[in-house]
């Protein structure tokens, strides 16, 4: 095992720095005013969530210190354990209740030294120094210099952070290649009829501008014969169908119902919070694992939550218990594409609905997707389309899976990384 040293936080940086305890006044544009909304849990500063200040109010608020490339800003009240790299090029200033440490790198490397503050060792430190205020814990400024922290050499933190960075890399490829995936889609097809969809870099507008010019506006279809139906004018050969109709939409149990007994470890509970994060966590309710098999949701199935907030997406957060108030959507007779895109197709009337019709939680019924009509195509120009769209689901499919996947690997190796116990020597094939 590597020899690891103990340090205290001011023998490892050059400067230890708090933000202002104001708020300056916000600016449409101008320099970055980086606040704690704007701290992602894993570490990334969400650019679109910071707030702006005046340009020339700026030098007003980097009088304590101005963020500079490398620096590692923090959280020391509300909301703690937040911590973010400053990139190169950022141009702003600290906000309140952050704090900010600029890491000596002849003694420590700044990205090791922030893998080291999402470690167990490092939280236990932070739990075991939080003071309560008024209303909010907090990190006293005045204790943190002398906080520990235990690195080994400079050239095993190089390693480790050689190590973790990649997986964060492929995680973050991953991630630009699900949202490309639809612009491949387009210009394969549709180059002719939906360039103007290749300025869009959000996958839903993509897919809707790509379902649009397939089921809208019949661009590839116009040169065929047309008929009129209750949904207008229509290619030829196509039929009207209710939403209903195309797919199964099971609705899921009262988990509470259904425990864990014994030496079940069970199954994460998929509930619409875990819908909208894309994944279980710790905190998931977890239901047994001897349920019906229908009521289990795996990679790549389809799921609708039709009360409360209303979402749909291709579940790829693993297995897990589907609960009360959310739909697996399933078909035996259409592909996947089909069935999901026609979904999201009418999510906003069926918002609107649940909206119209709240007291408590609003939802939308049966009934509502019986009234939801879809268009189904022609068997050969079905074939058409789902030759080219199944794999580009199936593709988005797999990506999300494996940035799954590496995000567990990544967090399984930093404790045991930033403990000593692993050498990083027998990972340097990884």
């Amino acid at each position: 095992m590597e020899e690891w040293k103990e340090y205290r936080i001011s023998d490892i940086c050059t400067g230890i720095y708090e933000g202002p305890h104001a708020t300056p006044k916000e600016s449409q544009t101008g320099a970055i005013y980086l606040g704690i909304p704007a701290i992602s849990e894993d570490g990334h500063i969400d650019f679109k969530s910071a707030k702006r200040i005046a340009e020339e109010d700026l030098p007003l608020w980097t009088k304590r210190v101005t963020p500079q490339k490398d620096d590692i800003v923090f959280t020391n009240e509300a909301t703690l354990n937040l911590y973010a790299l400053i990139p190169e090029g950022f141009h702003g200033c600290l906000g309140r209740r952050l704090g900010l440490v600029r890491p000596n790198k002849d003694i420590v490397n700044a990205k090791f030294l922030f893998y080291y503050f999402f470690s167990p060792e490092w939280r236990n430190t932070i739990s075991q120094n939080k003071v309560y205020g008024a209303t909010v814990e907090r990190i006293l400024m005045t204790k943190f210099p002398s906080f520990p922290v235990r690195l080994p050499n400079k050239t095993v933190q190089d390693k480790i952070v050689d190590i973790l960075s990649s997986f964060d890399d492929k995680i973050e490829v991953n991630k630009r290649l699900n949202d490309n995936f639809t612009v491949k889609l387009l210009v394969k097809l549709f180059i002719k009829w939906v360039l103007y969809t290749l300025i869009n870099d959000n996958l839903l507008n993509q897919s809707n501008a790509l379902f649009k010019s397939f089921f809208i506006d019949f661009e590839p279809f116009r040169d065929g014969e047309f008929t009129e139906t209750d949904m207008g004018v229509i290619p030829k050969g196509w039929q009207v169908v209710s939403l209903i109709s195309i797919a199964r939409y099971l609705n899921g149990l009262a988990m509470q119902n259904f425990r864990p007994e014994g030496n079940d470890k069970g199954l994460p509970v998929l509930k619409i919070k875990e819908l909208g994060q894309g994944m279980s966590d710790s905190s998931s309710d977890r239901c047994s694992s001897d349920i019906d098999k229908q009521y289990i949701v795996n990679d790549g199935d389809v799921v609708f939550s039709w009360s409360g907030t209303l979402l749909v997406d291709l579940w790829c957060g693993g297995q897990c218990g589907l609960n009360q108030h959310l739909f697996k959507v399933s078909s035996k007779d259409y592909p996947k594409w089909f069935y999901y895109m026609w979904t999201k197709q009418h999510l906003n009337n069926f918002i609107q609905i649940a909206k119209d019709k709240a007291v408590t939680m609003g939802h939308i019924k049966r009934g509502h997707l019986e009234e939801a009509k879809v268009l189904v195509p022609t068997k050969s120009a079905m074939n058409t389309m789902t030759a080219i769209m199944q794999p580009i689901i199936d593709e988005i499919i797999d990506s999300r899976i494996e940035s799954r996947r590496l995000s567990q690997l990544r967090d399984a190796l930093l404790p045991r990384l930033m403990s000593g116990e692993l050498k990083v020597d027998s990972l340097t094939d990884v």
